[in-house]
């Protein structure tokens, strides 16, 4: 099936926009943005907006993450713990508690 004249030239529009595109931005123009971005970020004055973009920031989620972390070797802990003493406590009852037969107990 033939490709009509104007999808020959949607696609070769396309291509050139493609091949128009900036790979890799320079460091140097990476470098200038971070600069701007820094100063407007440092420039705040707004609590609200300062605690919600220290909330988000990688710092805030790192020692989020290690809370939960110790949180969770905390519980790991405790319900060792807890298992240990059920088993303790089953074994413990097992032993001497009173055996039953029919409507004795030996």
């Amino acid at each position: 099936m033939p490709i009509s004249e104007t999808k020959k030239a949607y696609k070769s529009e396309i291509s050139e926009i493609k091949s128009k595109e900036i790979k890799e931005i320079p460091s140097d123009v990476l470098e200038f943005i971070g600069s701007k971005v820094a100063d407007h970020l440092n420039n705040i004055t707004e609590p609200a907006l300062a605690k919600y973009i220290e909330s988000v920031g990688p710092e805030y989620k790192n020692k989020k993450i290690a809370k939960k972390e110790k949180e969770r070797e905390v519980y790991k802990a405790k319900d060792e713990a807890r298992q240990r003493a059920n088993t303790r406590k089953e074994e413990l009852n097992s032993k001497y508690s009173p055996k039953k037969s029919g409507n004795h107990i030996w």
